[in-house]
């Protein structure tokens, strides 16, 4: 079956999904998401400020925020955590940036999001260490038998997508969404390689996303 042929790829990423270290490293990076995502609101709020020196203060550490970008909290793992520790220098080590933070009382939240980066960070290298120690077939020794079970995959839908046998149009349907998500996983892929290249961390390329 098609399927037989698929098993041994998944079973070769599925323990970098699923293991203990993978789920730990969700529960932080959600985190320090909140964290940055606090950071930001907050400072907002007082850009709205009828104090004067509030509402400058705010805008300076948006400012700080923005230079960075507005989707650090969506970037792929190791990327946001460069980042994060490049925004958190500015928080802490940058005279006018620092002054913004201890006036709008926001020094707990950047120590939170730094203890929240640091703890993903050694979580991160532990799982990749774990993921490296791992006996496991290399991916590229199981494509062969996954390439030849797509190829009977896709002689089967091929085959039942036929006008005459498809009376309901749900092979054509299924088509369709198989085409879909193979578009999706080439630009989710091409972005990743895109990251990797400007970001010079190799570590990002196996990082779909946030996982």
């Amino acid at each position: 079956m098609a399927k037989d042929g698929l098993l041994p790829m998944e079973a070769a990423y599925a323990y970098q999904k699923d293991s203990p270290e993978t789920q730990e490293l969700i529960a932080i990076d959600l985190q320090r998401d909140e964290a940055i995502i606090g950071i930001v609101n907050n400072a907002e709020s007082f850009t709205h400020h009828f104090d004067a020196a509030k509402q400058q203060a705010g805008q300076t550490i948006v400012n700080c925020m923005n230079k960075y970008g507005k989707r650090v909290h969506k970037m792929a793992y190791a990327i946001e955590t460069e980042i994060v520790s490049k925004l958190i220098t500015d928080l802490q080590t940058n005279p006018a940036i620092s002054a913004a933070v201890t006036t709008l009382g926001l020094a707990d939240w950047v120590n939170y999001l730094k203890d929240s980066n640091d703890q993903f960070n050694i979580k991160y290298l532990e799982r990749t260490k774990a993921y490296a120690q791992k006996p496991s077939q290399s991916s590229s020794g199981l494509k062969p038998a996954a390439i030849a079970a797509f190829a009977v995959l896709e002689q089967q839908i091929n085959s039942n997508s036929n006008p005459e046998i498809d009376t309901t149009g749900k092979y054509t349907t299924l088509v369709g969404n198989l085409n879909a998500l193979t578009n999706q996983a080439n630009t989710d892929a091409n972005r990743r390689i895109a990251a990797t290249k400007s970001s010079g961390n190799a570590a990002a390329a196996i990082t779909p996303n946030k996982v």
